[in-house]
């Protein structure tokens, strides 16, 4: 319920003095005035009482009627919340299943074409597999075929190399002989030459000494039979060096 106003208690401003001298112009007596200013006084009174509680009903019988459509109000609002809350909740119950539905439905795709994928690329990787081995094979192939090539080179290298150290060999002790040849030659024609000069030098140095000898000889001679008056026999006769055959040097050193 509603709560009461209480009726205001303050009445509407009346002048009673006024009333009383306007009444008492217009010939009532002073009592007669002061019964009319009460009588006026107490009307209004009334008057503005009951209006007030007219006034008051008339709010009260308001805001009873703006309850009653503020609660009818409440209730249409209420009622439509409850039924938009409903049907959002249906609205997202339908997208959850129907989203649920597109997402089952592409995880569907999605694994087919995953799998598809997966075999492509299977067969792809196999096939890269099977040329990768048969490249290997033929590469291991050429590998052996050049591994013999290499061996093959390397024995008739060995060979040749081994032919060359014999060619080598052979030759250097072609030119070591002929070396020790020429060098024997040269020591014999050397030492065959140095005996002639030594056999030159002596008979140049005998052939020296015998000359000088003469010339010795024919000097004392000749200075004998310039002197006159002397006796030949006092002089002491020139004598001759001694000449040796052979090395002069040696003969020197060893006279015998």
């Amino acid at each position: 319920a509603a709560p009461r106003r209480r009726l205001s208690s303050v009445r509407p401003p009346f002048d009673t003095y006024a009333v009383v001298m306007e009444l008492e112009r217009n010939g009532f007596s002073r009592q007669q005035a002061l019964v009319v200013k009460d009588i006026i006084h107490e009307s209004l009174t009334q008057f503005v009482d009951s209006a007030q509680r007219d006034v008051l009903a008339d709010e009260v019988r308001n805001a009873e009627l703006m309850k009653g459509n503020l609660e009818t109000q409440h209730k249409l609002t209420v009622d439509l919340v409850k039924d938009e809350i409903a049907r959002i909740k249906a609205d997202i119950e339908s997208i959850r299943t129907e989203f649920r539905h597109e997402h089952e439905k592409a995880t569907a795709s999605a694994k087919l074409d995953i799998n598809l994928e997966k075999g492509r690329v299977t067969e792809l990787l196999e096939a890269q597999v099977g040329r990768l081995n048969d490249a290997i094979k033929e590469n291991e192939q050429k590998l052996a075929e050049l591994q013999v090539i290499v061996e093959k080179d390397k024995v008739e290298a060995l060979k040749n190399n081994l032919v060359s150290l014999g060619a080598v060999i052979f030759v250097g002790s072609i030119v070591i002989g002929s070396w020790k040849l020429i060098e024997q030659q040269l020591s014999t024609a050397l030492n065959s030459a140095l005996s002639h000069l030594d056999g030159d030098l002596t008979d140049s140095l005998n052939t020296a000494s015998l000359n000088t000898a003469t010339d010795v000889d024919t000097a004392s001679a000749a200075a004998e039979s310039t002197i006159p008056g002397d006796d030949h026999s006092e002089l002491s006769p020139v004598t001759r060096p001694p000449t040796w055959a052979g090395n002069p040097t040696q003969s020197q050193q060893n006279p015998s």
